[in-house]
């Protein structure tokens, strides 16, 4: 087969495995959708048959070197090697993540303000009329909260009845409950 014949009836191949090798290579595009990434690994192949072939045939010096730098290029993209789920995840958590917030900060201090906003207006409202908190909480409630936080009980927020065994469980319980909520909250 003479070299035009040859080119002409792998050209195709040749382009879509540059139009990959670009979106790889991330130069600013996108795979058109009707060439989706995983084709990359045949098409590498289909080149490397035909870097050979060209080589055994002896054609052009350019097309042997336009295809063996094509070849070089799409290796580190197939035959990489990819990184461990924690180094991906501490990448995420510090550059990844920040960006994304910086990204939507908008939405995330409007998120806060409608998180922390109600609660500081009922917080001081509470502060200045104490019967407000009656429509919060029944009054066993409000018992309970302040007995356990009495100026006169040693350790605030600790009743004296309160044992180390029972610490432990409460501390289960507050896992078991936070991972159910967690659970929970993706699932919905």
């Amino acid at each position: 087969m003479r070299q035009r014949s040859f080119e002409a009836a792998h050209a195709a191949a040749w382009a879509d495995y540059c139009r990959l090798l670009s979106a790889l290579e991330g130069r600013g595009r996108d795979p058109p959708p009707e060439l989706p990434l995983a084709l990359f690994p045949a098409l590498y192949r289909r080149l490397c048959a035909d870097y050979a072939l060209a080589r055994t045939r002896r054609y052009s010096l350019g097309l042997i070197g336009d295809l063996h730098d094509l070849v070089r290029r799409g290796y580190p993209h197939l035959y990489r090697r990819r990184n461990a789920w924690w180094a991906l995840a501490l990448g995420f958590m510090a550059a990844g993540f920040p960006r994304t917030l910086r990204r939507h900060a908008r939405v995330c201090v409007l998120a806060a303000a409608l998180f922390f906003l109600p609660m500081l207006v009922m917080g001081l409202a509470c502060g200045r009329d104490g019967e407000l908190i009656y429509s919060l909480m029944d009054a066993p409630q409000v018992a309970e909260l302040e007995s356990m936080y009495d100026p006169s009980v040693g350790k605030p927020g600790r009743a004296p009845e309160h044992r180390a065994d029972t610490d432990f469980m409460m501390f289960g319980f507050y896992v078991k409950n936070n991972i159910g909520t967690g659970f929970c909250t993706f699932g919905a």
